[in-house]
């Protein structure tokens, strides 16, 4: 790889929004895979804490770290350097009230420090593969940023010292990578005033992201992995993503994408897809839900499952039953069915072979029961 003038290190920052990938289709994993072959980079910066990274423990919405950078790191034998900065725990405590910004609520509501994520809105500015480059991004961001009073300006100013300290280590991963090419990949908010930081750095050349042109479709499609349909599919039509704003056609191609060995899990995600958003829905779903359930066992585990963060909890970080078994979830979505038809009888039954047939522990039945009125009984 040929090395920057006078040596400099080739720093491009590429600005993503966090879980964006799994539900527009231009932002979407393969778009990402076909971009870093565009650039090569000798290293890859992503957004974690140093010590955090090294206990391979990431952020739970971070999609782009753990489930597209680490494992094209990986297998393209690339270095990945972690950048991210967080405030101590006293800090946070005295900030927040929170000692511990990461901890888990024991059930994820509305209030809660740590609710489920989704998007209400079209969002489209984050659906530009280099929106961060842009004039309006960069207004945008500051906008958000504008100085508060009192305690309230607390946000503002973590997130503007984070930023700094992002930059600075930043600043190390590229001299330690000197003459090479790093990019770096962060928080659409961040990457302005990180630039901002590290421009006037005589051995840093900053090179926008989109020098390197947006992939084609046939980059894009050679760089699709099946597990990128399993979370796409999952977070569309099962979580709460759901009950908002998805991309019809995309998810319709994706669908098609998951091979028969995946038989079950396709098929929930048929009955479902069809549920939601066909035009005709003249499908019997409640017979279909049943049929699928009777073919199926209570271990069978879905595709993204076995790619992702595995803990003792039956949620996610974006569905209230994100981490149940197929044939758990076909029950599920069997009990909101019934409780659209007011057959309450059918609803309790629905549960009640949950509980008794999964083998779970008290908390997780507790879990179950906290969020069932407002996501089974509620929710389409």
């Amino acid at each position: 790889m040929e090395s920057s003038s006078r040596n400099q290190t080739k720093v491009i920052i590429l600005g993503v929004g966090h879980a964006n990938q799994l539900v527009t289709e231009v932002c979407q994993p393969a778009a990402y895979r076909a971009f870093f072959d565009r650039v090569q980079p000798d290293v890859i910066g992503i957004e974690r804490e140093p010590s955090a990274f090294l206990r391979a423990d990431f952020y739970e919405f971070t999609h782009e770290q753990q489930h597209i950078i680490l494992p094209y790191a990986k297998k393209n034998h690339i270095s990945v350097q972690p950048f991210d900065w967080n405030a101590s725990m006293e800090e946070q405590q005295l900030a927040w009230g929170v000692a511990d910004s990461e901890q888990l609520p024991f059930s994820r509501t509305h209030s809660a420090f740590k609710p489920f994520l989704s998007f209400s809105e079209p969002f489209t500015y984050e659906n530009d593969f280099f929106f961060s480059e842009k004039q309006e991004a960069v207004d945008l961001i500051n906008g958000m940023l504008k100085s508060k009073v009192g305690e309230a300006d607390f946000p503002r100013r973590f997130f503007l010292y984070r930023t700094y300290m992002q930059a600075m280590r930043i600043k190390h991963i590229a001299q330690s990578a000197q003459g090479k090419t790093v990019l770096i990949v962060v928080g659409h908010l961040h990457k302005p005033d990180i630039e901002q930081i590290l421009k006037t750095n005589e051995m840093i050349e900053l090179v926008p992201p989109s020098t390197y042109g947006y992939p084609s479709a046939a980059e894009i499609e050679s760089h699709f992995e099946l597990k990128d349909a399993s979370f796409i599919m999952a977070f569309n039509l099962l979580g709460i993503q759901s009950q908002f704003i998805v991309e019809r056609n995309w998810l319709k191609n994706v669908l098609e994408k998951l091979p028969s060995e995946h038989l079950f899990e396709k098929r929930l995600y048929q009955i479902r897809f069809q549920q939601l958003l066909e035009d005709n829905k003249q499908t019997n779903v409640i017979r279909e839900y049943k049929e699928l359930a009777e073919e199926i066992g209570w271990k069978e585990r879905f595709l993204f499952q076995t790619f992702g963060r595995m803990n003792d909890r039956i949620d996610s970080y974006y569905d209230p039953f994100g981490n149940v078994s197929i044939k758990a979830r076909i029950y599920i979505e069997l009990a909101r069915e019934f409780a659209k038809q007011d057959e309450h009888s059918k609803v309790e039954e629905m549960k009640a072979h949950i509980l008794d047939c999964t083998g779970w522990s008290l908390e997780e039945k507790l879990r179950l029961e906290g969020y069932w009125e407002e996501y089974v009984l509620s929710m389409q």
